[in-house]
C-alpha cells in the first residue's frame, strides 16, 4: 500500500503538471517533456497561492488536480491534429545499445528514488518544510532558519506530491525532471538535425554519477538543470515558429528558475535578452516573457519582505537589514561556500570529475569538457556554450558539485 501511495503521489503531480503544461501551450508545442516543466511552472505558483491562502490540504489539492485533469481533456478535444512532422527513430545497433543502457540506468534510478528519504539537505529542509507547511496549511512565519527564506518554488510541488505519498514521493517527482531533461536533450538533438550526438549526451549526463544521486532525492538542482534546458529548448522553438503561446511558456519557466534557486536567477536575463534580440527590440514579445517571468519571481521576493525585511534573504542583508541575519553570518557563510575546504580552486576541476571530495560526482569524462570549444564552429554550438556560461555563471558562489549540474546539459551536448 505504501508503494501505491508513493506512486501516485509522485504520477499525480506528474499528470496535472503536464495537464496545465497541455492546456497552456496546446498545439505550439506537444513534446510532454516540456508541457510538463511549463505545467510545473504553474502548478508551482498555484500550491504558493494555496499555502499563501492557509488552504494546503489534501482534498484542496486533489479537486484542483482532478479539474486541471479534466481542462487538459477538454482543450484536447477542441485542438486541432498536429501538422509536425513527426521523425522515426531508426534503431540501428548504436540506438539499441545507447537504449539499454537508458533503461538500466532508468531501472537503477526508478527505485531508488521511491526508497525512504535520507539525503542531508532532501531530509533536513527540503521535505521537512513541506511537512510543515503541510500541517500548518499553509506557510507561516518562519524567522530562525535561513533556508525557509529561500525560493522554494519546487518544493511547491514536493508539498503536492507529499500530500498524497509522503516523503519518497517527492524525490519522484525530481526524478520526473531527469526523464523530462533527458529526452529533450535528445529532441533537440533530433532537431537541429545530430539525434546520435543528442542520445550520447543525454547518457552522458543521465549516467553522471551526482546526476542520479540528486535526481533520486528531494533536492532541487536536477530540476533546475532541467528547467534550465527547457527554457533554452523553448526558446529555439519560439524562435522557429513565433507563437505567443510559446512567450508565456517562456516567461514562467524563466520565473520558475528564479523560484527553484537563487542561483538560476541569470534564466530571467538571458530569456528577455534573446527575445528582445530576436524580436528587434520590440515592447511587446518582452514585456510578456517579463510579466509571465514576475509572476513567478515576486511571489518568493514579497513572502520575503512581510517577513524577514529582505526580499533577497538570506543574502543581500548590507543593503536590506533586518534582525534575522547579520551581514557577518552572510559573510562568513559566503567565504565557506566558495572554497570548502580547498586550498585554491585549481583543484576544482579534478575534485568535481574524478575525487570527489565536493560533495559528487561528475565523472572523469568530463574532464575532456574543453573539447566542448570546437562546437563554437557550429551555430547551435555557440548557442549551447552561451547557455551554458549563463546557468554556471553562478557556480563560484557555491563550488559543490551540485551545483555544476545546471550546465552539464549544455556542456554535454557541446562536447
Amino acid at each position: 500500500m505504501q508503494a501505491l501511495a508513493i506512486l501516485f503521489g509522485a504520477l499525480f503531480t506528474v499528470a496535472v503538471a503536464t495537464a496545465l503544461g497541455a492546456s497552456l501551450l496546446r498545439d505550439s508545442c506537444e513534446d510532454l517533456a516540456l508541457r510538463f516543466v511549463t505545467g510545473a511552472a504553474a502548478l508551482s505558483v498555484a500550491v504558493f497561492c494555496l499555502c499563501a491562502a492557509q488552504l494546503a490540504y489534501p482534498l484542496v489539492f486533489g479537486i484542483l488536480g482532478v479539474a486541471a485533469l479534466f481542462l487538459w481533456r477538454a482543450n484536447r478535444s477542441l485542438s486541432h491534429p498536429s501538422r509536425e512532422r513527426k521523425r522515426a527513430v531508426v534503431f540501428d545497433i548504436t540506438n539499441r545499445l545507447l537504449l539499454l543502457a537508458f533503461i538500466l540506468y532508468f531501472i537503477l534510478y526508478f527505485f531508488n528514488s521511491m526508497a525512504p528519504e535520507a539525503s542531508f539537505d532532501g531530509s533536513r529542509y527540503h521535505l521537512a518544510l513541506a511537512a510543515r507547511y503541510l500541517r500548518d496549511h499553509g506557510f507561516h512565519s518562519i524567522a530562525n532558519n535561513m533556508y525557509a527564506s529561500l525560493s522554494q518554488g519546487v518544493e511547491m510541488l514536493y508539498l503536492w506530491a507529499f500530500a498524497f505519498g509522503q516523503h519518497s514521493a517527492a524525490a519522484m517527482v525530481h526524478f520526473a525532471f531527469l526523464i523530462a531533461l533527458v529526452w529533450q536533450m535528445f529532441a533537440y538533438g533530433r532537431r537541429v538535425g545530430l539525434p546520435l550526438a543528442g542520445a550520447c549526451a543525454a547518457l552522458l549526463v543521465f549516467a553522471s554519477p551526482v546526476v542520479g544521486v540528486d535526481a533520486t532525492s528531494a533536492y532541487n538542482d536536477v530540476a533546475v538543470a532541467a528547467i534550465a534546458f527547457t527554457l533554452f529548448h523553448l526558446l529555439q522553438i519560439w524562435d522557429d515558429v513565433r507563437s505567443p503561446r510559446l512567450l508565456v511558456a517562456i516567461g514562467l519557466v524563466a520565473g520558475f528558475g528564479y523560484a527553484a534557486k537563487y542561483t538560476a536567477c541569470l534564466g530571467v536575463v538571458y530569456a528577455l535578452g534573446f527575445v528582445a534580440w530576436k524580436s528587434r527590440r520590440r515592447i511587446r514579445e518582452t514585456s510578456v516573457v517579463a510579466v509571465c517571468a514576475a509572476a513567478l519571481v515576486a511571489p518568493w521576493m514579497v513572502k520575503n519582505w512581510m517577513w524577514v525585511a529582505n526580499p533577497f534573504a538570506p543574502f543581500l542583508n548590507g543593503l536590506f537589514p533586518n534582525p534575522y541575519f547579520t551581514v557577518a553570518f552572510e559573510q562568513e557563510y559566503r567565504h565557506h561556500m566558495a572554497l570548502y575546504q580547498l586550498a585554491t580552486r585549481w583543484q576544482i576541476p579534478m575534485q568535481v570529475t574524478t575525487h570527489g571530495s565536493l560533495a559528487g560526482l561528475l565523472g572523469p569524462v568530463f574532464l575532456l569538457a574543453p573539447i566542448a570549444l570546437l562546437a563554437l564552429r557550429r551555430r547551435e554550438g555557440r548557442q549551447l556554450l552561451l547557455a551554458a556560461l549563463v546557468f554556471g555563471a553562478t557556480y563560484f558562489t557555491n563550488i559543490s558539485t551540485r551545483f555544476l549540474i545546471p550546465p552539464l546539459p549544455f556542456v554535454a551536448l557541446a562536447m
